[in-house]
């Protein structure tokens, strides 16, 4: 039951990076086109 605790924990901290890093890539890209 931890290792499956544990592992849920990473894809959470996986999936928020992804996300937080596809947001901050999408804010430059649009800034990028607004210049």
């Amino acid at each position: 039951m931890l290792l499956v605790r544990k592992a849920i924990m990473f894809v959470r901290i996986v999936y928020f990076a992804k996300t937080f890093v596809l947001a901050v890539f999408m804010s430059n890209y649009q800034l990028f086109i607004l210049k």
